[in-house]
């Protein structure tokens, strides 16, 4: 996202490295404050346009999986709320949980243990599948908002111009270690789903992430910092 959040960023993440392997992807969560007396994200939806200026959503950071989640929200509701930058997840999840803000979308991994204690609600999970380490969460579908599909992502680089053999050894590699931690549970656990891909594959998907959040951010004028 450096490519699209940074007036001047250093590199360019899609010419100047090689990309070898996507190796998981996980859901984010949508969290809302316990105050809110909504349980679906299309009553949230009909909430917000009603009264958008009784809503704001938090972000961990600026073209985040969480804040390009929360700029599809608003699109698939049809309605416009505040979004707040934060520092980090921590504060924004206890304003959430304050009820100084009424909503989060962030990794599952970070968001779930307050959402298991009731402390804020559990609305979403932004993939197509529900997630094994909390069933009883609707997928955004379910939840009445069908599209609502992000996810946080983890692969592989090397430098530029990385011979295709070497790409293809280390390839091979990646999908070796990743199988044997999928089949240990150890990914099951973080909420992680083993990914195989081809560096071309690869190459083709953070590609089309580029693209889809270049135009999400447009589409709010979102201008690089």
């Amino acid at each position: 996202m450096a490519k699209l959040v940074l007036a001047d960023p250093p590199y360019n993440p899609l010419t100047d490295f090689t990309p070898i392997a996507r190796v998981g992807e996980a859901p984010l969560l949508v969290v809302m404050s316990p105050k809110m007396p909504q349980a679906t994200l299309a009553e949230v939806a009909a909430a917000v346009r009603k009264n958008p200026e009784l809503w704001a959503a938090g972000t961990p950071a600026l073209g985040s999986p969480g804040h390009v989640a929360t700029i599809q929200f608003m699109r698939l509701a049809k309605a416009n709320l505040t979004v707040i930058p934060y520092r980090g997840t921590a504060p924004a999840l206890n304003d959430v949980a304050g009820g100084h803000i009424q909503l989060l979308t962030d990794a599952i991994v970070v968001l779930l243990p307050m959402a298991k204690d009731g402390k804020v609600k559990g609305l979403a999970v932004t993939t197509k599948q529900r997630t094994a380490l909390a069933p009883e969460i609707p997928t955004a579908a379910e939840s009445g908002l069908p599209g609502l599909e992000v996810v946080s992502w983890y692969g592989m680089w090397g430098p530029k111009a990385l011979p295709a053999d070497i790409t293809n050894v280390l390839n091979t590699a990646c999908a070796d270690a990743i199988r044997e931690l999928a089949e240990s549970g150890r990914l099951a656990a973080v909420g992680v789903s083993a990914v195989y891909e081809t560096p071309k594959e690869f190459d083709s998907y953070q590609a089309a992430e580029v693209a889809r959040n270049a135009e999400l951010l447009k589409s709010v004028n979102f201008k690089p910092q």
